[in-house]
């Protein structure tokens, strides 16, 4: 998973990934070896737990089309240096987004659906807006 595989470093790489996942499916106990682990881990087994909850999350996710942004992001890349910029929702562990070369990754577990209306936040902020500012972000950040 290429989301994934962007969130390894020290601590928390392909092992940490298979031992946690590995605990979950055999319902073993886990003790995770640092803090990224034990965040992983719960993140997913609470998943499980409430699928009714993750459902709401995977819905607006599985819909998203951001054809609406193109325009918007293209006028604010002077340098051209993108030619394609991707969005990948991925099970991290605390980060709430990476910004990596040309991919914005999302942490599939910072999509919060609204209570009370159809709305979906990424921490306080409406999804499709933070979208776009982590995207501008991510080109003004590109060193060039």
């Amino acid at each position: 998973m290429p989301g994934l595989k962007d969130a390894y470093d020290d601590e928390f790489n392909q092992e940490s990934v298979r031992g946690a996942l590995s605990a979950i499916t055999n319902r073993e106990v886990y003790s995770g070896r640092n803090r990224k682990e034990g965040r992983f881990y719960s993140n997913n087994l609470w998943m499980l737990e409430d699928l009714n909850y993750t459902d709401r999350m995977v819905q607006p996710v599985k819909k998203l089309n951001l054809h609406f942004l193109v325009d918007k992001i293209n006028a604010t890349q002077t340098s051209g240096h993108f030619r394609e910029l991707e969005v990948i929702f991925s099970p991290l562990h605390f980060e709430e987004y990476i910004i990596k070369n040309n991919k914005l990754i999302i942490n599939f577990f910072a999509v919060r659906p609204s209570d009370t209306g159809e709305g979906v936040y990424i921490g306080e902020k409406e999804w499709l807006s933070f979208i776009e500012e982590k995207l501008i972000e991510l080109i003004h950040n590109s060193g060039v």
